[in-house]
């Protein structure tokens, strides 16, 4: 496949502003897959509606900044498995991370697990979604059955029903608590500022990982960031 037949909503340089590479400067491919679930607030819900062809400008990009994100939409939906082999094979990156909400293992499953250096699975609570849809983090079982262990799960804090959420989620799939990360829900800054303290005080209370959201304490609810 041709890098010019792949279908991106944005290409862009930035720092990472959240989980367990925050600070750190990296190219975000957010591929134009859309997907299947449906989060009340979801902080990307416009770029489902953004497609365009990957330039020269964005291959340039990654290659000079060779440290990529590929982030959602999902980017394991539709041809994203396939758009991700091939940026990577094309591009030949340093470090390879994807953000996914785990619910879909795709068939070339083994070809990713040898090109990611790391899997963000962020479960959703199916509480917070405007449609039934299947929100079982399918891929963290499988990464757990199969011994690939690189990977970190983030989660979303939204109000107390996250406890119960994201502990029985934990201890489901034993997840060892130095792999979680627990992030405020903050589709904007107003968002975010409610729900930090919160946020906060369950992660020590439970001995995980806290994430803040740089990018969005600092530019709010403005894209490409």
């Amino acid at each position: 496949m041709k890098l010019s037949r792949i279908k991106v909503s944005e290409v862009f340089l930035s720092f990472q502003g959240e989980g367990v590479n925050v600070g750190q400067p990296r190219v975000f491919v957010r591929l134009a897959t859309s997907c299947p679930l449906s989060c009340s607030f979801c902080d990307s819900k416009y770029a489902r509606t953004m497609s365009r062809s990957l330039t020269k400008d964005d291959i340039q990009l990654m290659k000079e900044h060779p440290y990529i994100v590929f982030t959602g939409n999902e980017p394991l939906f539709s041809y994203g498995p396939s758009w991700i082999l091939t940026i990577v094979d094309e591009i030949r990156p340093e470090y390879v991370e994807v953000e996914t909400n785990g619910t879909i293992i795709p068939s070339s499953i083994y070809d990713l697990c040898s090109r990611i250096d790391l899997w963000t699975i962020s479960p959703k609570d199916p509480s917070v979604q405007d449609k039934e849809v299947d929100t079982t983090p399918h891929l963290l079982d499988w990464l757990n059955g199969h011994y690939f262990l690189d990977y970190v799960v983030k989660f979303v804090y939204n109000n107390r029903e996250s406890d119960v959420f994201i502990l029985r989620t934990v201890e489901q799939y034993k997840v060892p608590h130095n792999n979680v990360w627990i992030m405020p829900r903050g589709e904007n800054r107003k968002e975010y500022h409610r729900h930090l303290t919160s946020a906060w005080s369950f992660a020590l209370t439970h001995k995980f990982n806290f994430s803040p959201r740089i990018h969005i304490d600092t530019f709010d609810k403005k894209r490409g960031v």
